[in-house]
């Protein structure tokens, strides 16, 4: 036979309800929960993100390598920049910047990386990982 745990209103005032297997499980499934999201939380402020590249210049004479500029806030910094891929018509880069923790000033100040290329830049389309054709030029 089972045994039912009463119902609240079967209870004395002040009384407690009995813990019960599933009671059990509900508190420890949310103090799992709890510590996991503190723990994540903890992690937030430092973060990498893909920021995308705004311009490019070659940064060789010889056009084996692109200068790539990014808007970042004052207080982030690149992380790495790379060549995602390269082929005949285009190069597809990508640049990971390193969030600063706690409040920033709205503002973006522009930061540059370097990326070797496999050949000459030539006639190819640098592009950003989503597909989007980044300009050339140094000024923005």
């Amino acid at each position: 036979m089972t045994r039912t745990p009463p119902r609240t209103a079967d209870l004395p005032p002040g009384a407690a309800r009995p813990r019960t297997p599933a009671r059990r499980a509900i508190g420890r499934t949310l103090a799992a929960v709890l510590v996991a999201g503190v723990a994540v939380a903890g992690c937030a402020g430092d973060r990498v993100t893909e920021q995308k590249v705004v311009r490019w210049h070659a940064g060789t004479d010889d056009a084996t390598s692109l200068t790539l500029v990014v808007g970042i806030g004052p207080g982030d910094r690149i992380e790495r920049a790379r060549v995602v891929s390269e082929s005949a018509s285009t190069v597809v880069v990508a640049v990971d910047v390193r969030r600063a923790d706690g409040d920033q000033q709205a503002i973006a100040v522009y930061a540059e990386a370097t990326v070797a290329l496999d050949d000459p830049i030539g006639e190819r389309v640098v592009e950003n990982v989503d597909g989007t054709p980044v300009q050339q030029g140094t000024a923005l």
